[in-house]
């Protein structure tokens, strides 16, 4: 997927589910459901 063939209505900001509108050529979409989640903390060293 390159990135002009995503769709987005607007920035993703928030986390949560969103669908993403992907677009290849005038007959073939689709969608997809992307997760946004935090970025996970590095481990801490005992």
């Amino acid at each position: 997927v390159e990135p002009d063939n995503v769709r987005l209505e607007g920035p993703l900001k928030e986390l949560g589910m969103y669908t993403v509108k992907l677009h290849f050529a005038p007959e073939v979409e689709t969608e997809v459901k992307v997760w946004v989640v935090p970025a996970a903390a590095p481990a801490a060293k005992a």
